[in-house]
Parts: C-alpha cells; sequence; structure tokens
C-alpha cells in the first residue's frame, strides 16, 4: 500500500472515498439481482480491492490530527485487502470445467440409454416380424394342403366322371360312345401298321321271349350275366367289350386275325350256353347268343364296312339257326 496522505479540507478529495463506497454499493446490488452466488462473492472482493487501492493513491479523508496521523495507517492496513481475482477466476473455471465433464458424462448416458432403446424396440418389432411371419406360412401351409386335398378330390370326381361317362351302368362294360372313339383309334392304327383288327357282333337270341315272360327286371339280370362272361373272355388290355345297344354286344379286337376272333367268339358263345339261364319260350328252353365277325387284315375298308360286315355276319348266324358264330375277311 502506498504512504499514507491526508487530504485538506475543502479538496475534491475529501467525497471521493465516499463515492467508491456508495458505487461498491450500488455495484454490488446490482450483481445480486442479476448473477449467482459465486459471481458475487467474486465482485464483491474486487470492489474491496478497488477501494483499498482507491484510497492508496488518492488518499481517504480524516482530520489533520495526531490521532488522524495514527488511524490513517491502521486503517490502511485494514484495507490491504490481497487481490484475489485470479482465485476466483480458477474457481470459475474449475466448477465450469466439473460442470462441463457432469454434462458431458450425461449426454454420454443418455445416448447410450437411447440407443439401449431404440435396440430393445428394434428386437421387439423383429420379433413380431418374425412371429407374424411364421403364422403366416402356417396359414400358407394350411391353405397348401387343404388345396391339394381338394385337387385330388377334384381328380378323383373327374376320374369317375370320366368313367362313368364311358361305362354301361347297367353291365359295367364300356358304353357306345368309348367303343366308337376306340374303333376309330384303331382303325387308324391298323392302317398304318397294317395289323389285323377284328370285330365281334354279339346278339342274345329271343331275349324278347325273355322280357315278356320273366319281366324286364329279370331280362337285365340275364345282361349282366352276358356281361360277365364277355368280361371273363376279353382278357387282354387293349381289348374292348362294350354294349352296343340293347341287348347287342360287341368286341374289338386289335392285332387279332381272324382264327384267333373266331376262336374267342366261340368260347364267348359257350360261355353264355353253360350258364343255363332259362328261356321258356325259345326253341332250346335256355339263353344263347348269336355272333357275328368280321377281321380286317389288309386293305382300305373304311369303319363303317367293318362295322357293316360284322352286323351281316351276325345276322347271318341268326338266319343259320341262332347259336352259332359268322365270320368274314376283310382283304380289299
Amino acid at each position: 500500500m502506498g504512504e499514507w496522505q491526508s487530504s485538506r479540507p475543502g479538496t475534491p478529495s475529501r467525497w471521493l472515498g465516499l463515492r467508491l463506497v456508495v458505487a461498491a454499493g450500488w455495484l454490488t446490488a446490482a450483481l445480486a439481482c442479476h448473477a449467482g452466488p459465486t459471481r458475487l462473492s467474486r465482485a464483491v472482493a474486487l470492489c474491496v480491492h478497488g477501494l483499498a487501492v482507491a484510497t492508496c493513491v488518492h488518499g481517504f479523508y480524516l482530520p489533520a490530527s495526531p490521532n488522524s496521523q495514527r488511524t490513517g495507517p491502521a486503517f490502511d492496513r485494514r484495507l490491504a485487502v490481497p487481490d484475489v481475482s485470479g482465485a476466483f477466476n480458477a474457481h470459475e473455471s474449475a466448477g465450469q470445467q466439473i460442470v462441463e465433464r457432469g454434462l458431458a458424462r450425461h449426454n454420454s448416458n443418455l445416448f447410450w440409454q437411447i440407443a439401449a432403446g431404440v435396440a430393445a424396440v428394434l428386437v421387439l418389432v423383429l420379433a413380431l416380424a418374425l412371429y407374424r411371419y411364421r403364422r403366416m406360412l402356417q396359414r400358407l401351409a394350411r391353405s397348401n394342403a387343404q388345396i391339394l386335398r381338394q385337387q385330388q378330390a377334384l381328380e378323383a370326381a373327374n376320374r369317375e366322371l370320366e368313367r362313368l361317362s364311358q361305362t354301361d351302368g347297367l353291365t359295367g362294360l364300356a358304353n357306345r360312345r368309348q367303343f366308337d372313339h376306340a374303333l376309330l383309334r384303331e382303325h387308324a392304327r391298323q392302317q398304318r401298321t397294317g395289323s389285323a383288327l377284328s370285330l365281334l357282333m354279339i346278339d342274345l337270341d329271343h331275349f324278347k321271349h325273355v322280357n315278356d315272360h320273366y319281366g324286364h327286371a329279370m331280362g337285365d339280370d340275364y345282361l349282366r350275366a352276358v356281361a360277365r362272361v364277355l368280361r371273363a373272355s376279353v382278357t387282354r388290355a387293349t381289348d374292348v367289350a362294350a354294349r352296343y345297344g340293347g341287348e347287342e354286344f360287341a368286341c374289338l379286337l386289335p392285332d387279332t386275325p381272324a382264327d384267333d376272333a373266331c376262336m374267342l367268339a366261340e368260347r364267348i358263345r359257350q360261355g353264355v350256353a353253360d350258364l343255363g339261364l332259362p328261356n321258356a319260350l325259345a326253341d332250346t328252353t335256355h339263353l344263347t347268343v348269336s355272333v357275328g365277325v368280321a377281321t380286317l387284315e389288309r386293305g382300305s375298308s373304311s369303319v363303317a364296312q367293318l362295322l357293316t360286315q360284322a352286323d351281316e355276319q351276325l345276322y347271318a348266324a341268326k338266319h343259320a339257326g341262332r347259336d352259332r358264330v359268322q365270320a368274314v375277311v376283310l382283304r380289299q
């Protein structure tokens, strides 16, 4: 601190100390209203230090007396406040660093908390998506299995319908439609390969007497019995035994020469006779059949010509006395 200097009465320095004290008071009040506790304490210390410096330079008003001369230096020693602004600056900087580190740690914790929350949400969403995906796969598998069952049932129904459309309902043999289709197919193949194709036309003798004497129900039983004989005699997969219409039957025999066809016709005739089905109004008193055989070995005879020749041989057998086989070979 500077050396004590007394002031004279009436000089401007009389009011200097007082003005500085008042200014320090106003400054301290303003800082108290607008600053925090740390800045307030720092402002107070700075004000006190400024007052000490100002009194050392300009002096402080005291009466010019020996007591004042002794009081002045003592007062100066009391006002000798050390400069603590550096300590306050260091304190404020350390506090700010602590706050910044705390904020950084808080921000880091907040980031990891948010990341953990987002990860948990993603895991939940993925789990839900996986669950829905598995449910969808299960529903799709059940739908596919149901569709497969429906397709199999539909295919079975279609096969049954096709079989029924090609089968005679009474005898279980092929119907006229299937026979006509097979005849066209086998005739075309015979024209390509030149192999023999035989056709048998079979008619029940005096079948009208059966219906008239025994009834139509008994007549249906006779037809089913004759169909069983045909089914047992015509065994090759390529052969076709069919109900041609009414009491008339037909057998289509691909790759069968005339001799073999006649042997089969005779076996059928004998098989029906062996049944012993009564026919009281007939000449033989039991059911018999007549068979006409037509064999196409070579030439270009049409389907209609083959049918006509087989039918003519059938009526020839009937005119010859029934219960017999008549045959012809087509070579033109």
